[in-house]
């Protein structure tokens, strides 16, 4: 490999980073993604999906006890809108 790969260069300081401000990180390169029969690794339906919405959603709560549903949903609809074709 490389001593230039992006790995090296980018992601492994990024994951080491990461570590230092106490986040978990995972290597999702051989995640199993969520069909209708089986959550997958993550709950994603496919590798396009940028936001882990099952863990977004189990957290709202936590963040925000006092916050109506409808309220919270529209927030993760918008984080999660697709904005790559806008200008």
């Amino acid at each position: 490999m490389s001593k230039y790969s992006e790995d090296i260069q980018v992601e492994q300081p990024a994951i080491d980073l990461f570590d230092q401000l106490g986040w978990e990180t995972i290597n999702a390169f051989e995640e199993v993604l969520a069909t209708d029969e089986d959550k997958g690794t993550l709950g994603r339906e496919t590798r396009d999906e940028v936001v882990l919405r099952s863990r977004l959603r189990s957290k709202r709560e936590e963040f925000n006890p006092d916050v109506p549903e409808e309220q919270i949903e529209k927030a993760i609809r918008q984080l999660c809108c697709d904005r790559s074709s806008t200008h």
